[in-house]
């Protein structure tokens, strides 16, 4: 059987033969009601997702994105139950690997990695002074991957240390298993957009 989610605010586990919701699953926060989500879940582990909690969105086409910091939440499917919600409410869309779950916030200036099973903080890295992050995270190998407004940095996940800096900041991607892409958008400056391709060892 194939399992199909679609969000708002609450989880829905749909069947591709029935097309019709077969479990739902309330966000227990209720923080905005019937609320417009904004997001992509992620799969964290078999038989579990991690999202955002709420919607509350607002952007421009520019880097002064606008998004409400907001809670992230495991939802595990097979029981049908939250396992948990993160104390800390973040801005980035985060990343699973290695059993940690990564997102950071602008509230905190943190990059946090949770502990996928039950939420609790692993390990910090800080953003530098004066830059606040934005957009996306991602992973690859042993290191993750994450954008200010200023740069893309790589953390090394054993360390929680910089490994290096790179002056354009943008949403990321990986690509081909070779390829941190850099999406950097146009600013209200009327600067270009440009997109960076990275190769990784």
């Amino acid at each position: 059987m194939l399992a199909l989610f679609r969000f708002s605010d609450r989880a829905h586990r749909t069947t591709r033969a029935l097309r019709r919701p077969a479990r739902q699953i309330a966000d227990g926060r209720n923080k905005y009601p019937n609320y417009a989500y904004y997001g992509a879940p992620m799969i964290s582990s078999p038989g579990h997702i991690v999202c955002f909690s709420d919607g509350q969105f607002l952007a421009s086409v520019a880097l002064e994105e606008n998004f409400a910091h907001r809670a992230l939440i495991r939802y595990d499917i097979a029981n049908g139950v939250i396992s948990w919600t993160s104390t800390d409410e973040y801005l980035t869309s985060p990343a699973a690997t290695q059993g940690q779950v990564i997102a950071a916030s602008n509230a905190t200036g943190r990059l946090d990695a949770l502990d996928e099973q039950t939420g609790l903080v692993l390990w910090s890295w800080s953003a530098p002074s004066g830059e606040a992050f934005i957009r996306n995270i991602v992973a690859a190998n042993n290191v993750v991957f994450v954008s200010t407004d200023q740069a893309v940095y790589a953390i090394d996940i054993a360390t929680h240390q910089q490994v290096w800096r790179y002056a354009s900041p943008g949403a990321l991607a990986i690509a081909n298993h070779q390829y941190l892409l850099i999406a950097s958008p146009a600013r209200r400056d009327n600067a270009q957009a440009t997109l960076t391709a990275i190769r990784l060892k």
